[in-house]
């Protein structure tokens, strides 16, 4: 497999695409772009089908954006690649707050036709799907449980598209189609030499120290009360600081994680209201046990938990990586040793900062997932 990638910086769409995808020596079978909100996602669009039009093109606004070695804000970062050896098919769903069991069965079901596929013949060894979907609607959850009951054994990873941290309105976009309260789904059919790869990194993992929720609303991701407390009061006590210094960036470097078949996953806090309640950037629910998450380095644990890419060096890497992460490390001035980690693992990487992740029909936050192609055995 071949790749080109670009970058611009430039506020026109059309100059930026062309910037971007200038030099590339063909049509790519799939072109991968993702954008700050600093130009119009409908223009990055349409720029693409025009630029690639027997491609397929998929992307969306982001809150930071991985490419060439970087990471930068306010760019557009396209992929492209070239004999990757995948069946590739792609759908815009839009107005996912109205999303059914039927039409995700019914998308998932076009899409394995148009890639040669059948639910009555069996489904080829590392065949996998990528999400990408409006990170500003608090959707994920139940379009992740849709999609990856439609998708059955298919394991679905993705993203959620950003806004700048606006928190007011992302796009995604398919071959020329964008549109904001929308997801798209990619599903891809490895051959023989395309050697897929899913991973999923964190460096949280749960610590002794459990909370129980009892008092949450789910649909509006907010939390009311923690072992029959104030929910901020209960989290202050349980990192140990009085509730006048509990922070939300405080709280962000020490979110919680909810156990699963014996995996943690995080669940981070968004927001510390005046009337003691907290939002959370993924649902929690009444009666669920969570840990405060215990917190390890970030660029070691990265590394550590990309040691198998390392050992067989694919040739693409596609993140979505929380922007938490990322606030995190610029904190902590530990930009340059992370990509230093993502590039020594691949040899293109590719990737956005998302609102949340989704890995296995699972949300979740404060992770790095990805999605890897082609390398060695």
């Amino acid at each position: 497999m071949r790749t080109a990638q670009g970058m611009s910086t430039s506020s026109d769409s059309a100059a930026a695409v062309e910037e971007a995808t200038q030099g590339w020596p063909s049509q790519p079978d799939v072109v991968f772009a993702f954008t700050s909100t600093h130009r119009s996602p409908a223009a990055v669009a349409e720029a693409l089908s025009r630029r690639f039009p027997h491609a397929l093109s998929v992307g969306c606004t982001t809150a930071g954006e991985f490419g060439l070695g970087r990471h930068a804000t306010g760019s557009l970062v396209a992929t492209g690649l070239f004999d990757s050896d995948v069946r590739w098919g792609a759908s815009l769903l839009p107005d996912i707050d109205r999303l059914t069991a039927d039409v995700a069965i019914g998308r998932v079901e076009a899409l394995l036709a148009a890639c040669g596929l059948s639910r009555t013949a069996p489904i080829p060894e590392g065949t996998f799907a990528i999400l990408l979907i409006d990170g500003t609607r608090g959707a994920e959850e139940g379009v992740t449980s849709l999609l990856a009951d439609a998708l059955e054994e298919i394991p679905l990873i993705g993203g959620s598209a950003g806004d700048d941290m606006r928190f007011t309105e992302a796009s995604v976009f398919v071959n020329g189609r964008s549109a904001p309260n929308a997801a798209a789904l990619v599903i891809g059919v490895p051959g023989p030499r395309a050697r897929v790869g899913l991973l999923k990194h964190q460096h949280f993992g749960a610590s002794d120290t459990l909370l129980a929720i009892t008092d949450a609303d789910p649909d509006l991701r907010l939390v009311r009360s923690i072992d029959g407390y104030p929910a901020a009061e209960a989290y202050a006590r349980a990192l140990g600081v009085p509730r006048a210094e509990l922070t939300e960036k405080l709280a962000a470097l020490n979110p919680v994680a909810l156990t699963l078949n014996g995996t943690p996953y995080v669940r981070s806090v968004r927001e510390i209201h005046p009337d003691g309640s907290m939002a959370f950037y993924c649902a929690v629910e009444t009666g669920m046990v969570v840990a405060l998450a215990s917190h390890r380095d970030m660029p070691e644990s990265l590394a550590a938990g990309l040691a198998d890419e390392h050992r067989r060096h694919p040739d693409f890497l596609l993140a979505f990586n929380c922007i938490l992460r990322s606030v995190e490390a610029a904190e902590h001035q530990l930009d340059d040793r992370l990509l230093e980690v993502l590039a020594s693992s691949a040899t293109t990487v590719a990737g956005f900062d998302t609102y949340g992740e989704q890995f296995m029909g699972v949300h979740i936050n404060q992770t790095l997932v990805a999605l890897t192609l082609g390398g060695e055995p």
